[in-house]
């Protein structure tokens, strides 16, 4: 058995026994903090049960041991595509219609080693900093047209009208679609983001299917067009991209774009929602953001570490180890969970205080570390670090609409989200 981890990261000593408790059960994901900051104490990798749509069988908790697993892809796999692609479930119903599109193979997110590098350096070049530079002054735009739409009524639904919006139009952009497909990127997003997560009703499960569907037929439309008339867009990009001759296949290419339509959109969406409420609550910080702009960027940082919108990942273990003083057997099946190594208070001074002048905030783990490090965080940010600003400055005396807003946690596998968010203000002039 191979040791997985060194003399820094050995198991807590003497910590007490875990009940084996469904982890994903819809009362634990509500408020989840306390089983895991439990778990971190208790030695920071727990068993939890596992049912037919969960086949996680620890939660790997404390954020050395997160960062141990993220660091060392030859011990602990990215390959669970089949995760992505059932969700651990393999209803004849939602299949049937699967069988309808094209095969989901490994794209970025899920391949090991020298594929893994291949793909990567494929499609870097789409998100080259000198890219996200070009959109900046498109976002800014699409960012006041969006709240041009709803300030002079005083209120607005902030998902609906701002968050899950601008996320889908700066995807839109990098694949040099109009504005006219927002929408559809907005559905098309929000299916696979729910299927990813395994979790939902049947019936939900095969109206996400169907959703899914019509995501990849256009798909296969926007690829044909791009590569009978390419362009300065995303899309086009990954049909031109080579190296030392060789080229993603079409699969890989719509495997590219299918796992954007959630890793561009949902944690932006996520942040943006937990950002406006934490700003709503927190006048004294709105004030202060609004003096002093450069700060947004260290706020971005310390909304990602705190409220963590993208929880965790699933690991595969490749062969039979110890993490963490737990011995685990070739095939395991873990979650590193970002929320819980997010709010260490062996990595973060008093992680349950938010505080954009940690001196540390800019290493949480929002964006995984290592090989598999988002490929989009920059856009990411970019994104939250215009919209931001321009909402304080033109949203006054912001207050939350309680009697419309719902302000429990969606429960999901993998992520973390308001229900929903309603808000009142004054409105406020543009600044030039």
């Amino acid at each position: 058995m191979t040791e997985a981890s060194t003399p820094a990261i050995a198991g807590t000593s003497g910590g007490e026994p875990f009940p084996l408790v469904d982890f994903f059960s819809a009362d634990i994901l509500a408020s989840p903090h306390d089983f895991l900051q439990k778990s971190r104490t208790s030695g920071g990798i727990v068993e939890i049960r596992t049912s037919p749509s969960q086949r996680i069988q620890y939660l790997v908790t404390r954020y050395d041991l997160v960062k141990h697993v993220l660091l060392n892809p030859q011990l602990f796999s990215s390959n669970y595509q089949d995760i992505l692609t059932s969700g651990g479930r393999a209803d004849p119903e939602v299949e049937e219609i699967r069988a309808q599109g094209f095969e989901e193979v490994s794209s970025v997110l899920t391949a090991d080693d020298a594929d893994h590098r291949r793909l990567r350096t494929l499609i870097s070049d789409a998100f080259s900093p000198a890219r996200l530079r070009a959109m900046s002054e498109a976002l800014e735009q699409v960012v006041h047209d969006r709240i041009d739409g709803f300030i002079e009524q005083g209120r607005c639904d902030f998902m609906h009208d701002f968050a899950d919006w601008l996320p889908s139009a700066a995807l839109a952009s990098m694949m040099g679609l109009d504005g006219k497909r927002n929408g559809e990127i907005q559905a098309w997003a929000l299916a696979i983001t729910r299927r990813f997560g395994g979790m939902g009703e049947l019936s939900q499960r095969v109206a996400d299917e169907r959703a899914i569907l019509d995501a990849k037929r256009f798909m296969e439309e926007l690829v044909e067009d791009r590569r009978r008339r390419p362009g300065d867009d995303l899309v086009s990009d990954l049909l031109r991209a080579r190296l030392d001759g060789d080229r993603l296949s079409e699969l890989e290419i719509y495997a590219t774009i299918f796992i954007l339509l959630v890793g561009a959109t949902e944690t932006t969406f996520n942040t943006l929602n937990f950002a406006m409420l934490h700003l709503v609550e927190y006048p004294e910080l709105r004030d202060r953001l609004r003096q002093d702009p450069p700060l947004v960027s260290a706020f971005v940082d310390e909304v990602l570490r705190y409220y963590t919108p993208v929880a965790g990942v699933w690991r595969i273990v490749r062969e039979d180890l110890e993490l963490g003083g737990v011995s685990l057997s070739k095939g395991t099946l873990l979650m590193v969970r970002f929320d819980a190594a997010n709010r260490d208070p062996a990595q973060f001074e008093q992680p349950e205080d938010f505080d954009i002048f940690r001196k540390n905030n800019s290493r949480h783990l929002s964006f995984s570390l290592g090989p598999h490090t988002c490929i989009g965080f920059r856009l990411a940010k970019q994104e939250l670090t215009i919209a931001i600003p321009a909402l304080i400055d033109r949203l006054y005396d912001l207050k939350v609409d309680r009697e419309r807003s719902d302000l429990s946690l969606v429960p999901a596998a993998h992520a973390r989200g308001l229900t929903s968010l309603h808000l009142t203000f004054t409105p406020g002039s543009r600044l030039k």
